[in-house]
């Protein structure tokens, strides 16, 4: 009986992780559909980008345009800010990255910030979860 409880709670932590891993990149796969269609997409973003880009401006939210196929991603969260890294290859087979940070705003998990950047080679994609802020130079 106490091997079936340990179990229990090893198996239900190993699936409440596993749903906490997946979640960012589920909300950025809806947020990809959304953009091919050109519509819904501006409700997946926070007002902290929605306010800075105006109507003329608005292709801007559809950077997942510039990635034509997708070789791997990483997401990391807690509960108020998650981190999600996309790399692949751009349109023109280059080696690109998308940096996002999502934020927890009333129970909904936005687009806060984005980093697209273009790189030399697939050997510079990172292999872990890194938010905009952590990969920008300033």
């Amino acid at each position: 009986m106490k091997y079936l409880y340990m179990f229990i709670i090893l198996f239900s932590t190993a699936c409440s992780t596993l749903n906490k891993d997946v979640e960012l990149y589920n909300i950025f796969e809806k947020y990809k559909q959304s953009s091919s269609e050109n519509k819904g997409y501006s409700k997946y973003f926070s007002t902290t980008i929605t306010e800075k880009i105006n109507s003329k401006n608005k292709s801007q939210l559809l950077f997942s345009k510039y990635m034509s196929k997708e070789l791997s991603h990483f997401e990391r969260s807690s509960e108020n800010i998650g981190c999600l890294t996309i790399n692949g290859l751009s349109t023109k087979n280059e080696a690109v990255a998308f940096y996002l940070e999502y934020k927890n705003e009333t129970g909904k998990w936005l687009i806060s910030d984005i980093d697209v950047s273009f790189l030399e080679s697939v050997k510079n994609h990172h292999s872990k979860a890194l938010c905009p802020k952590e990969i920008r130079i300033e």
